[in-house]
C-alpha cells in the first residue's frame, strides 16, 4: 500500500503515523516522503507495549496532492545503475 491508496481509495483527509522515536529507519522514511514532524512524546501505544517515546508525523491530502509523484526516484536510479553495471560484467 502507498499514499495513493489512503488518499485515493479510502478518501482520507489526514494521515498520521507514530513510530517508535528511537528507531531511525521509519522516522527517516517518513521525513523522506515529506510527512511533517509534529512532536515527540511518551505513551503506551498498546496493551502489550511498554511506555516509549514516539514521534507523531502527519500528511494532509492537500500536501499529498502537491507532491510530484512522477519525479524520478533516486533509489530506483541507483538500483538500475547497479543492475546495468552487473549486466556489463
Amino acid at each position: 500500500m502507498d499514499l495513493r491508496f489512503f488518499f485515493g481509495q479510502l478518501q482520507l483527509r489526514d494521515l498520521y503515523c507514530e513510530p517508535y522515536a528511537l528507531n531511525p529507519a521509519p522516522n527517516a522514511v517518513l521525513a523522506k516522503v515529506r510527512f511533517s514532524f509534529i512532536k515527540e512524546y511518551t505513551t503506551v501505544p498498546g496493551a502489550i507495549n511498554f511506555e516509549q517515546p514516539v514521534n507523531r508525523w502527519h500528511m494532509s491530502r492537500s500536501k499529498f496532492e502537491m507532491l510530484d509523484l512522477n519525479a524520478p526516484n533516486r533509489w530506483r536510479r541507483q538500483v538500475t545503475m547497479c543492475k546495468s553495471r552487473a549486466e556489463k560484467e
